[in-house]
């Protein structure tokens, strides 16, 4: 993602920077409070929509100021280069793209996919599973664009079903929501299996250009049983999920699994080892 050009105006400490960006690998340097991470975070937020670090867009605003822009020049394969452009102003997030305004933050984040690897990034494997989870439909979103919708689809699914748990619905209505509920987990599986089986090769080849001789195994574990039927492993454990209020089985309990040597990463590897995976 050759990004060309790089505006920002009241980002954090950065009051006006303009940068013109040549091809091939940056490097950034400068003394500490520069400015170095509040760069690369502005690059970030002009093609993801999103700072790295966390931030709400209020806290990325300079003080007593009414907002912020981040704008660029950023070019995909086989497409003309777009101006992109993030501007927070009176509370209120405004994307544009070649001077349109886009209303989803799904359609511009689409354009440009950007990933940060800094240095507390090693927490990804010593996190919970959640973050694993993102990180996987992360990449499914930027494979297959169509994914956002069926992955807002299954969520309202779950959210419908575990609030008529939380109703203490009867079996034979839940019924008909545990089919529909299924179907949108399957077709959900389907796409992160795909991502997965295409990403693992990539991971393990520059693992073992990284760490020769060691052993990277990348498992996916889809949420519930491989060889069981989801909507029948729902009316099974109907009274289960009544008693806790909440749907047991399904995606929401996915997880990315990374083994050394068959033995879970965040147990086995040293630091410096989870920085490299």
């Amino acid at each position: 993602m050759p990004l060309h050009q790089l505006q920002v105006h009241r980002f954090r400490n950065l009051r006006d920077v303009h940068i013109e960006l040549g091809a091939g690998l940056q490097f950034v340097y400068g003394d500490n409070a520069c400015g170095k991470t509040s760069l690369l975070d502005a690059a970030h937020v002009l093609c993801s929509a999103k700072s790295f670090l966390g931030a709400s867009p209020r806290k990325l605003q300079q003080y007593h100021a009414a907002g912020f822009s981040v704008q660029g020049i950023a070019q995909q394969q086989d497409h003309a280069p777009r101006r992109l452009q993030y501007r927070w102003q009176d509370n209120h997030v405004r994307l544009f793209v070649s001077d349109e305004q886009v209303k989803r933050v799904s359609e511009y984040a689409r354009l440009q996919p950007v990933r940060a690897v800094a240095p507390l990034s090693y927490h990804f494997l010593d996190d919970l599973p959640e973050g694993r989870r993102r990180f996987i439909d992360w990449g499914v979103f930027h494979m297959k664009h169509a994914y956002a919708d069926i992955w807002r689809r299954f969520s309202k699914s779950l959210a419908q079903r575990n609030a008529m748990l939380g109703a203490g619905v009867d079996r034979d209505a839940m019924a008909a929501w545990n089919r529909q509920y299924a179907r949108l987990a399957n077709v959900l599986h389907e796409h992160r299996a795909a991502y997965i089986a295409r990403l693992r090769p990539v991971i393990e080849r520059f693992f073992h250009a990284l760490l020769p001789g060691e052993d990277l195994q990348v498992g996916y574990y889809r949420g519930w049983e491989r060889s069981r039927d989801l909507a029948e492993l729902l009316g099974e454990n109907f009274q289960r999920d009544l008693e806790r209020r909440f749907t047991y089985y399904g995606p929401q309990r996915a997880e990315l699994s990374v083994k050394l040597s068959g033995v879970a990463a965040r147990d086995s590897a040293s630091r410096g080892q989870k920085k490299l995976i």
